[in-house]
């Protein structure tokens, strides 16, 4: 029961956080609550924004255009790895030895998003985005069950072949 509970809980952060990071970058000009989902998405775009403007020694909001394949960069690796950190926790499964499989999907996994589908960015594509990575993340430390196989029992005559 703790490893579905932290498994739903898992891919609901990351899929929760990935909407909540696009929209707020596609609807920036609107000023929400800091107290509101959105205004907390709002408020880690623009720290983000500002870190990597002071990074790169320009004024904040100067070169948005190259901040936002930064970003989106940011949103594919990010929640997808907050969502694995929730499961993890929750599940208390010791990380060991197999942290290089998850890491090495999400990582291998952004190039692949802009590839897939480059001019399309809403915010249900990059949530289904963080489902699949996660997913996956949660399969390769063994968090998924592999589908089981109907075992036959000794007794029974085996299946005539037609």
């Amino acid at each position: 029961m703790r490893k579905r509970l932290s498994i739903a809980t898992g891919a609901l952060v990351a899929t929760v956080l990935a909407h909540g990071l696009v929209y707020s970058a596609l609807d920036l000009n609107t000023r929400w609550p800091n107290d509101t989902y959105y205004g907390f998405c709002r408020n880690v775009l623009l720290a983000i924004e500002s870190m990597w403007s002071r990074a790169h020694g320009w004024p904040p909001f100067s070169h948005i255009e190259i901040f936002g394949g930064f970003y989106a960069n940011v949103i594919h690796i990010a929640c997808p790895l907050i969502g694995f950190l929730a499961f993890r926790l929750l599940s208390r499964d010791r990380i060991g030895w197999t942290l290089w499989k998850p890491l090495l999907i999400v990582s291998a996994g952004c190039p692949l998003n802009t590839w897939f589908y480059p001019a399309i960015w809403e915010p249900w594509s990059e949530m289904m985005w963080a489902f699949l990575i996660f997913g996956l993340m949660a399969w390769s430390v063994g968090g998924l069950p592999a589908i089981p196989r109907k075992r036959v029992a000794a007794s029974e005559p085996a299946p005539a072949s037609a």
